[in-house]
């Protein structure tokens, strides 16, 4: 059997439930599937510097020039902003796709992203 991480984020809930998993995911898990999830929204979240390269190829990928740009002043801020609109204007599951592709080039990652992966590969 192979395992399941479901990836997700706690933007829109109450941040006092955050020990389970969001929008009643619970009901979901078990030995094969799992949530992780994130207190912020998804996107502004990879805004992290070991993330830049990764999120460089896939800005180059789906020719997002205002991601490009925001990378290039190296901004974190302005980063997560361009982030969450690219993936809004490209749809949310096209650009977890892309980056997907490139997460190898990642030197550091948001903790719930390196618990997923590192789950789905035990």
């Amino acid at each position: 059997h192979k395992r399941c991480a479901i990836i997700t984020d706690r933007d829109d809930e109450d941040a006092a439930n955050c020990d389970q998993p969001p929008r009643g995911l619970a009901a979901v898990e078990n030995e094969y599937v799992r949530v992780f999830s994130t207190a912020t929204t998804f996107e502004k979240a990879l805004a992290v510097e070991g993330m830049l390269p990764a999120l460089r190829a896939a800005a180059e990928e789906l020719n997002a020039r205002t991601l490009i740009d925001a990378l290039d002043t190296g901004d974190l801020d302005q980063i997560a902003e361009r982030t969450l609109a690219i993936a809004d204007n490209r749809s949310k599951g096209r650009f977890a796709q892309v980056l997907s592709k490139h997460v190898h080039t990642a030197t550091d990652m948001p903790g719930y992203l390196s618990e997923a992966i590192d789950w789905v590969c035990q």
